[in-house]
């Protein structure tokens, strides 16, 4: 019979935590191009907007959905790092 180690789970948990961080990267890749394609719409529109009430309107959009799309990209980089990082930590367990 084969007995589970504390070693393999510790190398199992690491690998879970490694899957989830990719999966979060890549979900939040996706959010930050959608951010980035909503708040090019919204600066086309600005700029052939003729009223100044709608191009503040549309001025403000597409700088908030820009900040989104920054903030979607840290969050990508981090899941990134943290995915790498754990994924080479499950390797080095003995």
């Amino acid at each position: 019979m084969d007995s589970v180690t504390a070693a393999d789970i510790k190398r199992h948990s690491l690998r879970i935590v490694s899957g989830v961080s990719l999966a979060v990267a890549v979900a939040a890749n996706i959010a930050g191009q959608q951010y980035i394609q909503q708040a090019d719409r919204q600066y086309d529109r600005y700029l052939t907007a003729g009223n100044p009430t709608d191009m503040n309107r549309y001025f403000n959009r597409s700088t908030t959905l820009d900040r989104n799309a920054g903030y979607c990209f840290i969050l990508l980089e981090a899941a990134l790092v943290t995915s790498i990082l754990t994924f080479f930590f499950s390797l080095a367990q003995p």
